[in-house]
């Protein structure tokens, strides 16, 4: 990890960041512990096989280093169902001085339903570093809820990439809850490539003591008639941090 190249903050979407303070070379590869529940029928056992199903490409080195990572959950409902309960997936940062590189798949079939927590905990004496990453499919009107909690303890850095693509007519709803850790970025993103796609976009986050909060959005609508909602609200305290750049939108193009 020693060897990559880290962005810096003269990259527009790292502008304002933290990144110009991490140093790779003090962590060594680790591992999150992962408890799934509620997965009955949908959880994959071949999980690798999913990877790429949203995130055809890696677009920093952050998802380059997630996307070998053998930390992978993936969730696959079939077409036309209705999965009953709620899946849980904890992911728990035990060890100081590791980093660590959880993903997390959601492949919902056509006209199939999911909804997903994933939550993150560290004690407050873990000095670590998560990477996670979330991609989300959903197919032709597919309903797929993803709330993400970030619990970390106070020392963890966070430097997360949710990312969703929409089919025709479907639906995505992302929930974002931060807490916690010392800096924790979330890159939120959606691409609604089929005719009709709606997201919808939320994050709640609170931030004290010397924390930074850092989102970064960007709501791609490849197809005509899609429909993307964006809110984004917290307060800081003592000399904690937010940061949230104006979400950058890519409209398709205008029909002649």
């Amino acid at each position: 990890m020693t060897t990559l190249t880290l962005p810096t903050v003269d990259e527009e979407i790292w502008r304002y960041s933290r990144i110009n303070e991490l140093d790779l070379s003090t962590y060594a590869s680790g591992a999150v512990h992962t408890v799934v529940t509620g997965a009955d029928g949908v959880l994959s056992s071949t999980p690798q096989d999913h990877v790429g199903v949203a995130m055809t490409n890696d677009p920093d080195v952050f998802a380059e280093m997630n996307r070998t990572s053998p930390d992978v959950v993936a969730l696959v409902v079939a077409r036309n169902t209705v999965h009953p309960q709620t899946v849980v997936v904890e992911r728990t940062v035990s060890s100081s001085g590791i980093v660590a590189f959880p993903r997390l798949i959601v492949d919902a079939a056509e006209n199939s339903e999911i909804t997903v927590i994933e939550r993150f905990t560290s004690a407050d004496g873990v000095a670590s570093l998560v990477v996670p990453v979330a991609e989300i499919r959903a197919a032709q009107s597919a309903r797929v809820t993803y709330l993400a909690i970030n619990e970390l303890g106070a020392n963890t850095w966070q430097i997360g990439h949710q990312l969703a693509v929409g089919e025709r007519d479907s639906n995505v709803r992302i929930f974002t809850v931060a807490l916690g850790g010392d800096y924790a970025r979330v890159r939120a993103e959606v691409k609604l490539v089929g005719q009709g796609a709606n997201a919808q976009q939320t994050a709640l986050y609170f931030a004290d003591s010397t924390q930074m909060h850092d989102f970064r959005t960007l709501q791609t609508h490849e197809a005509p008639r899609t429909h993307s909602d964006l809110l984004f609200k917290g307060a800081v305290k003592d000399t904690s941090a937010s940061m949230s750049t104006p979400s950058k939108v890519t409209l398709p193009p205008v029909m002649t």
